[in-house]
């Protein structure tokens, strides 16, 4: 048996990320060229990044300029599942104050989490 290659798979949404740790802000066309990746593909990585807040984006006039959005880890930081819970939570408090049975707002809540899991899918397999 060989020894086992310490090296890891370098993904484009890791190349995304390494290259505006370096560069700041960046116009997705930029990005596209750099990565050579087409611009709907890095569009995709770009939106479901936006929505977890990893990547940010501010506009220039007309021309959109993503930048990672930073962090900062503090003592005591919530779980996961707690995180998660109160996520549930808040989706669910808010589809009740607009009035939504509670049959509804179960049902809701699930086509909204196959709906990102969808999302998630799409993304990870480009």
């Amino acid at each position: 048996m060989g020894v086992a290659d310490s090296s890891q798979i370098e993904t484009g949404v890791d190349k995304l990320i390494a290259l505006l740790k370096v560069n700041g802000q960046l116009e997705i066309s930029e990005v596209s060229k750099r990565l050579n990746f087409p611009s709907d593909v890095v569009q995709n990585w770009v939106d479901f990044l936006v929505e977890e807040k990893i990547i940010g984006i501010e506009y220039n006039l007309t021309k959109p300029l993503i930048y990672l959005v930073v962090a900062e880890k503090k003592e005591g930081d919530i779980r996961i599942e707690d995180d998660f819970k109160g996520y549930k939570e808040g989706f669910q408090e808010s589809l009740k104050r607009k009035s939504f049975e509670d049959e509804k707002v179960e049902f809701e809540w699930k086509s909204h989490i196959l709906s990102r899991l969808d999302l998630m899918k799409q993304f990870f397999f480009f």
